[in-house]
């Protein structure tokens, strides 16, 4: 095999990886990602849902498996696409009909007949019978 043909094998493998992020940086929306026994990718952006009127904020966390994309197959110019549910952070619901945001103590959970927030204890449910709160004090103002 010429360096030539090596060298586009190599690219065109490059193009969509998955790997495991090992290290967030928050602060400039960038992670480095781990493709195996390879070294650290250099940092790379991760994708947002929304990141011009409306903004979505959800950093990826260490241990995450990730998709990534690379133009040109060089990792180094990649973005992560997004996550894949694996056995360190599995997929939080088997309903195929809810919508659920979860971080921490808290959620948010809705389907097609309901919201329900709930946070540490507390929670907040709207459908269509009403609105119940249930919390150790609820102040109103």
């Amino acid at each position: 095999m010429s360096w030539n043909a090596a060298d586009a094998d190599r690219r065109q493998a490059g193009l969509v990886r998955m790997g495991t992020i090992t290290e967030v940086d928050a602060a400039n929306a960038r992670v480095r990602v781990s493709f195996g026994g390879e070294t650290n990718s250099a940092f790379i952006p991760f994708m947002a849902q929304r990141a011009g009127g409306a903004v979505v904020w959800s950093p990826p966390v260490v241990g995450e498996q990730v998709v990534v994309a690379s133009p040109g197959g060089d990792t180094a110019q990649g973005v992560v696409l997004g996550s894949i549910f694996q056995g360190g952070f599995p997929a939080p619901s088997a309903d195929g009909g809810s919508f659920e945001v979860h971080l921490g103590g808290s959620k948010v959970v809705i389907t097609d007949g309901s919201v329900v927030i709930t946070s540490n204890g507390s929670s907040l449910s709207l459908d269509a019978s009403g609105v119940k709160i249930n919390g150790a004090r609820v102040d109103l103002n």
